[in-house]
């Protein structure tokens, strides 16, 4: 079973819409507009911004896999980050 987080302050309802009409079998879509610790915990896939997505991290909660929203990996390569 996987539990993917939508983690945004902007195209939420896109990103959530796209994925539920993709149909992914076993899978449970989650959505928030904000870091919200409890709720990414539960999650092992995490899709979204890096600005809402490094405070989780930098708490210590790592998913199986994040997906950026945007390009490069700067946000999540800095010296305070797990």
């Amino acid at each position: 079973m996987n539990n993917i987080l939508v983690i945004s302050d902007e195209a939420i309802a896109t990103f959530t819409q796209l994925l539920e009409a993709a149909d992914l079998p076993n899978t449970n879509i989650y959505s928030t507009d904000k870091s919200d610790p409890e709720l990414a915990r539960q999650c092992n896939i995490w899709f979204g911004a890096p600005v809402l997505i490094t405070p989780l991290l930098s708490q210590g909660i790592v998913p199986d896999w994040v997906q950026s929203t945007w390009a490069g990996v700067t946000p999540f390569v800095q010296p305070h980050m797990p």
